[in-house]
């Protein structure tokens, strides 16, 4: 005998959006001229302003739920960095640094619950108002 049968494609994606309110404080550890090394800490409080699981079957979506999350995430982060003031109130500047989120059982799956610590580099322009 013959069989036939239909594969089909399930997929379900997960959407957060937040609005993100950091606080920082740095401090310059050694100055030497225009080069002074420096070490930052700080924190973001986030607001959860949508959390939803989107469910589609061979594209096409089935149903949307709202997931029930905490109001409110906190982040803590730190770095050190290098600063290199090359023209007045412009800085070259490099850090090394990382965050780690703070997660509740409660919380529905998503990056920051499964890596709550992310490492991070940067490099870039500072521009100082004096």
């Amino acid at each position: 005998g013959e069989s036939t049968g239909t594969i089909s494609l399930y997929e379900c994606w997960r959407k957060m959006n937040y609005l993100g309110v950091p606080l920082s404080l740095s401090l310059n550890v050694v100055d030497y001229g225009p080069l002074s090394l420096y070490a930052r800490l700080g924190t973001t409080l986030e607001l959860n302003m949508t959390a939803k699981d989107k469910v589609f079957l061979d594209g096409e979506l089935m149903q949307t739920n709202n997931l029930d999350t905490p109001l409110v995430t906190l982040s803590m982060d730190g770095a050190v960095g290098v600063d290199y003031n090359f023209v007045e109130n412009l800085s070259l500047f490099g850090e090394l640094g990382g965050s780690y989120w703070f997660t509740r059982p409660d919380y529905p799956e998503n990056y920051r619950t499964v890596k709550p610590l992310t490492l991070s580099g940067r490099v870039g322009l500072k521009i100082a108002f004096n």
